[in-house]
């Protein structure tokens, strides 16, 4: 089996003490005396038992959250992602696609410069994309087996992809307002999968007291931040305000060159269970009171960084 294969998991609190198992096979489970350690302990024994070392838990209830971090989940949305990446193609290294454009491959089936994808092109000077996503279809290489969508993360931005198979979960009106363009596959293959398209009237914010990093692209207004190296689990953030009332059950977030795929937390743990969302992450993000936002943080720009 692959490495880095997202698990359908159950668990149990007695004390301080968990368990925590497999849903499938009940008998895989680990146990200890915090969260971590039946972590630990559960992981090693999908190592032992699948030869899985990147295991990925999806717990089909949500484990229990300390107030530093419950605080951001009112409401509770989840940014929902494929835990694989296709192959080579279609996202490429610059010096790739100079060698195969020098030998006269792009744009005649196989792959192409990313800078094909965007009505502006590629900024020379940050790599950036500019304007909206065009018309020309995305290609990927190899999709793995066993995954009903898969991310596409890059240096311009962020592409999601999801299966036929997960989007016909979705109720029509929670695909309403999506824009779900075919994936051309070089592989040969029957699933189809489509890219997530969409204008996201929802952007991230940057949130003021949190150790958020990021930079700014002053040439075309836009900015990118997001929270690392925190024991916080989330990253990314939204604002209370910009969020519909009432809150539909699917909607997207983010920016045209990195939209985000968003269901509530409640909505995501009753698709979980199915066959159609295998592979398929949930992850959290934040939601800010607007006293918190900073709307126009001072970030570094891009070059200098």
């Amino acid at each position: 089996m692959p490495e880095g294969r997202v698990y359908l998991c159950s668990w149990e609190q007695t004390g301080k003490s968990f368990r925590l198992w497999i849903k499938s096979r009940p008998k895989v489970q680990g146990r200890g005396g915090s969260y971590d350690e039946a972590e630990e302990a559960l992981l090693d024994k999908i190592c032992m038992h699948f030869g899985d070392g990147e295991a990925v838990l999806e717990y089909d209830r949500p484990l229990p959250e300390s107030a530093q971090v419950a605080r951001f989940l009112n409401p509770a949305i989840v940014n929902l992602t494929g835990n694989t990446s296709p192959d080579k193609y279609g996202l490429l290294e610059e010096v790739y696609v100079r060698r195969e454009l020098s030998r006269g491959r792009v744009g005649k089936g196989g792959p192409y410069a990313m800078e094909e994808l965007y009505s502006g092109g590629i900024c020379r000077e940050c790599g950036t994309a500019i304007g909206e996503r065009n018309s020309v279809p995305l290609q990927v290489d190899v999709l793995e087996s066993g995954y009903e969508g898969a991310h596409l993360i890059h240096r311009h931005g962020e592409i999601h992809i999801f299966s036929e198979r997960f989007l016909d979960l979705l109720k029509p009106r929670e695909k309403k307002g999506l824009e779900l363009r075919p994936v051309h596959r070089l592989e040969r293959s029957r699933k189809q999968f489509f890219e997530l398209i969409a204008k996201p009237a929802i952007p991230f914010v940057f949130v003021k007291g949190l150790p958020m990093d990021g930079s700014r692209w002053s040439t075309y207004g836009r900015s990118k931040f997001s929270l690392y190296e925190s024991d916080l689990p989330i990253h990314d953030f939204v604002a209370k305000t910009d969020l519909p009332t009432p809150l539909p059950t699917c909607f997207t977030v983010g920016s045209d060159n990195d939209v985000r795929l968003c269901l509530t937390q409640e909505r995501w743990l009753e698709l979980a269970r199915k066959p159609g969302a295998r592979g398929l992450v949930g992850r959290e993000i934040g939601v800010v009171e607007e006293s918190e936002c900073d709307r126009n943080p001072k970030l570094p720009r891009y070059k200098d960084i």
